[in-house]
């Protein structure tokens, strides 16, 4: 299972900066390891294995990743997987970043990493693979926190603000249903190829592929949370050309059409 682990547990510093963090810490039935499913929600990843080797997959890409180090995921625009490399009880912390403030953290261009994963130290070299011994060090998970949330301050102190991107972001999340590239032309004064531009850069992904993501994950979140009894209804036509539409969005993020995802959460009784 995916337990989100409380927001006390993150520095004042980056309050903004990340948007959760999750601990993961099962085991299949039977022996057979679980695959974690991670839906796409615009926002980049950093994920520690604690207690074993991890797989991180998507479609027919893999990437292992050893007990104690640490890799990243960029922004997905459609579900990948963790789970464990063998049988085994698979521990391992993931740090998910706000897409209005995260792309600060971590100074490279984003879109080299949409929907892709790579160890840390390939980018950022020494600084990490002295950290991933720091973490080895250490056997509390609540230290492996500070000190790498530490480590993303250091990080932050040495970048500025986007003030555009920050700002289309969070109108994005807030206005989803009816924001269109042409809304945040007239608001920001610039062309919506330099706002995609700029988007890819510090997100990965087109600000057109960011709003598409924002409105799936409003859709995702109400049938998981039961606010929505059957994806058939018109409760998103608002928002879609018609169901059509909203039952391809649906399955290109998460693989599944609506129907067929409600049943893998409220499966048949035997």
């Amino acid at each position: 299972m995916i337990y989100p682990i409380s927001q006390n547990k993150i520095l004042v510093s980056l309050k903004g900066f990340i948007n959760n963090i999750y601990y993961i810490n099962n085991l299949g039935e039977n022996g057979v390891s679980i695959m974690n499913n991670v839906e796409p929600n615009g926002m980049i990843k950093i994920i520690l294995p604690i207690e074993s080797d991890i797989i991180v997959a998507h479609n027919k890409s893999k990437l292992i990743v050893s007990k104690g180090c640490l890799a990243i995921a960029g922004v997905f625009d459609s579900t990948f997987y963790i789970e464990a490399s063998h049988i085994c009880n698979m521990q391992a912390v993931v740090i998910e970043f706000s897409p209005i403030l995260g792309y600060r953290l971590l100074q490279f261009s984003k879109s080299q990493l949409v929907n892709k994963f790579c160890l840390l130290n390939e980018i950022l070299n020494l600084p990490v693979l002295e950290l991933e011994i720091q973490l080895n060090q250490a056997f509390d998970i609540d230290d492996k926190l500070k000190m790498l949330q530490e480590f993303l301050v250091k990080n932050l102190l040495k970048t500025e603000s986007d003030t555009i991107v920050e700002f289309c972001t969070q109108y994005i999340n807030k206005h989803f249903k009816l924001v269109t590239i042409k809304t945040l032309e007239k608001l920001t004064g610039y062309s919506g190829r330099w706002i995609n531009h700029k988007f890819k850069t510090n997100l990965g992904v087109s600000a057109k592929t960011f709003i598409a993501i924002a409105r799936f994950q409003n859709e995702f979140q109400s049938i998981v949370n039961h606010f929505v009894k059957s994806p058939d209804s018109k409760a998103y036509l608002d928002h879609y050309y018609d169901q059509p539409h909203f039952i391809r969005n649906f399955k290109r993020f998460s693989g599944l059409t609506p129907n067929k995802f409600l049943k893998t959460i409220n499966p048949p009784p035997k």
